[in-house]
């Protein structure tokens, strides 16, 4: 009987304790869609401006950040990133990206998964140029700087064989 009084007692405080799940009101869920989906079209403006440095003021700092690309870990940590987007931008003079189809999905009050198919032409310095495609999936977060990517995966097709 003491057993079964603790192990309701456990199962009661269990339950007590859980999180409440977080809800978006519809507008504030719009809200958010609409400002990741600008920030997306700032990154695409500022890259075929100011080339691969403009990244920089999108990745969040933190400890947190990190970059993937195709399976494989390109930037584990934002240290990682502003050395080797340091390194691009000696070699490549414009990215331009262009979006589509942005998905974005709010989870929480300043967070946001987004997702969508991208196509980027790549200038290096002596003006040659290479296109990518793919998909890209990132975890958005807002803060006093405003929206920024925690982290980041891009994904490109694997040629048919």
């Amino acid at each position: 009987m003491r057993t079964m009084t603790i192990g309701t007692s456990l199962l009661a405080v269990v339950l007590g304790c859980r999180a409440t799940p977080v809800t978006l009101d519809p507008a504030h869920a719009a809200a958010m869609r609409d400002s990741v989906t600008q920030m997306a079209a700032a990154i695409a403006q500022d890259l075929a401006r100011a080339g691969p440095s403009a990244w920089l003021q999108y990745f969040e700092d933190t400890p947190a950040f990190f970059m993937a690309s195709d399976g494989q870990m390109l930037f584990p940590t934002r240290d990682s990133a502003d050395i080797l987007v340091g390194g691009l931008a000696t070699r490549i003079s414009q990215i331009v990206l262009d979006w589509q189809d942005i998905r974005v999905e709010p989870i929480a009050p300043g967070l946001a998964v987004m997702a969508a198919p991208y196509h980027e032409v790549v200038t290096d310095t002596a003006g040659a140029q290479t296109s990518f495609g793919g998909f890209f999936t990132g975890l958005a977060t807002h803060s006093t700087v405003g929206w920024q990517l925690r982290n980041l995966h891009w994904s490109s097709p694997v040629p048919a064989q």
